[in-house]
């Protein structure tokens, strides 16, 4: 999935005020996704990028933090998805 539609993760240490972020650039979506944070966390925040990107919003970085509407929507995909994605994995 990832090849399919140019996503390249990279796990970076970003410090303890930023989880993560994406961006595109010449047709590649890049999640990146702070190294600090558990691999439960990493998977949310991974997951809550990917909802950005499906949707092909363009945001502009807050600087003063303000929660938007989007970024409850991909707060929620993300608890969603990763909530089922463990349901999944308790199959195999």
């Amino acid at each position: 999935m990832l090849d399919k539609y140019n996503i390249f993760p990279i796990v970076f240490d970003l410090g303890y005020k930023i989880e993560g972020f994406s961006y595109f650039n010449e047709g590649v979506y890049y999640i990146i996704v702070n190294s600090r944070l558990t691999f439960q966390r990493q998977q949310e925040v991974f997951s809550h990028e990917i909802k950005h990107l499906e949707e092909r919003e363009k945001y502009k970085v807050s600087l003063n933090n303000q929660y938007s509407q989007e970024e409850k929507e991909a707060d929620e995909f993300a608890k969603e998805f990763c909530q089922a994605m463990r349901k999944v994995q308790n199959f195999f």
